[in-house]
């Protein structure tokens, strides 16, 4: 899948588009760790959580088979086309990784307890709205009722180079 023109203008890193909320040091991004400040001002603001750019009407969150039964995601909304994006880019969404690598003792991930294994099948729950709950590392999103669930084997096949 072609990177989105939103996506376009992030900063790279080796090949990777830098998501807008991701803690950087020294020029050096920690996929594995968000910056509580960035997600914060990316709540308030209604801003995507991969581009930076505002929120339209229709959001998307991606997780687990977990997350989808709950409506619960660690990670927060993005644009579709970012979503849809992810499972192309992301090395642990598209399943080229399986687990997180070791951390840092001074970073917290997210949530620890997410799984630290990739589950065996991801998607992107579709909604309207979504809210939050906890603050800081303990932040959880929400995620309204979903409009439609986009499975990885559904997206691989609609938005897939092979």
């Amino acid at each position: 899948m072609r990177e989105p023109k939103r996506i376009q203008r992030l900063p790279h890193f080796r090949g990777l588009p830098v998501p807008s909320t991701l803690v950087v040091e020294d020029g050096v991004p920690d996929f594995t760790t968000p910056d509580h400040d960035k997600v914060a001002e990316h709540v308030r603001r209604g801003l995507c959580h991969l581009c930076g750019e505002r929120l339209r009407r229709e959001v998307g969150f991606v997780g687990g088979v977990v997350s989808m039964n709950t409506g619960m995601f660690r990670d927060g909304p993005m644009h579709l086309e970012c979503a849809r994006y992810a499972f192309f880019a992301c090395p642990f969404v598209d399943g080229q990784k399986t687990t997180y690598r070791r951390l840092r003792e001074d970073r917290v991930i997210a949530h620890r307890q997410a799984t630290p294994h990739r589950p065996e099948h991801m998607g992107i729950w579709v909604c309207d709205w979504s809210t939050t709950l906890g603050s800081g590392p303990r932040m959880q999103f929400i995620a309204g009722p979903a409009i439609r669930v986009e499975w990885d084997c559904e997206l691989w096949r609609r938005f897939g180079d092979g």
